[in-house]
């Protein structure tokens, strides 16, 4: 299990702090030479963060990640956010 601190949204908003997470929790997943990993939608359960905007930066901070994991499972906590991923 790794945990990601989930960063406080309030404004200015920074799309970097969520991405930031996503990305951290990636690298620690890489150093314990995890072949997967399941990430869930940082922040969008208690805080009520944005979904839709969670899938995006989700998928950017994977593009951009510097990773040996070989399978990183986006976890979404809706259809809504199931079938934004599937696009």
């Amino acid at each position: 299990m790794i945990h990601a601190v989930r960063p406080r949204y309030g404004a200015p908003y920074d799309a970097e702090l969520p991405k930031s997470a996503y990305r951290s929790a990636f690298a620690c997943a890489g150093e314990v030479e995890a072949k997967s990993v399941a990430v869930p939608s940082i922040s969008t359960g208690v805080d009520g963060y944005s979904g839709g905007l969670a899938v995006i930066l989700s998928i950017e901070a994977l593009g951009g990640a510097d990773t040996d994991v070989e399978t990183i499972l986006l976890v979404a906590v809706s259809d809504h956010m199931a079938e934004m991923c599937q696009r």
